[in-house]
Parts: C-alpha cells; sequence; structure tokens
C-alpha cells in the first residue's frame, strides 16, 4: 500500500485522514480498533491489509468519520523527543 504521506521529526503526519472503525475476525470473536487512515482508503466495506505484530491482516472498514483530519500529530514521535530531551530515554544506572 501505497499511501502519500510522510512525516517530520515534529510528530506531524502530512496529509488528510479520516477516524474510520475497523474489524476483523478470529477465532474468539470480532476484533475491532478505531484508527486514522488516509481519505483514499476510509471507505465503508473497503478490506484492507494492516500490518499487526509484525504480521498483515485482513481489516474490513465498517465506518469513517465525515470529518477529515489534517496533517495530525504522531504522540509517539513527540514522546520520544521529549525522552530524548529530558533525560528520560538514558539508561537508569545500577549500583
Amino acid at each position: 500500500m501505497n499511501v502519500n504521506t510522510s512525516q517530520n521529526d515534529t510528530g506531524v503526519v502530512f496529509g488528510e485522514f479520516k477516524s474510520c472503525k475497523v474489524v476483523r475476525e478470529e477465532n474468539n470473536g470480532i476484533v475491532s480498533l478505531v484508527t486514522l487512515l488516509p481519505v483514499k482508503y476510509a471507505k465503508v466495506g473497503k478490506q484492507l491489509e494492516l500490518q499487526d505484530d509484525n504480521q498483515w491482516k485482513t481489516w474490513l472498514v465498517l465506518s469513517a468519520s465525515e470529518h477529515i483530519v489534517t496533517d495530525p500529530v504522531d504522540a509517539r514521535v513527540l514522546i520520544k523527543s521529549h525522552r530524548k530531551a529530558t533525560g528520560d530515554s538514558m539508561p537508569k544506572r545500577t549500583k
């Protein structure tokens, strides 16, 4: 899947996204989650191959928001930058 989005070191993911609920079937039942998908793929009924725990799994888009989110911020990048700046990412000293 080639999505025309990019990310910089400030945590901004460039592009337009929609909040979507996606579902898939497992042995124990149905698994669902809400995620931001590029507008191109945020269509109800569309099947997507998404990577989960280093495995590609098929998800079905159950619903998509009407609202478009432009250039969202990836919180993981911001947390990592904060930890580097404050020294929280440094190894703890042992006695």
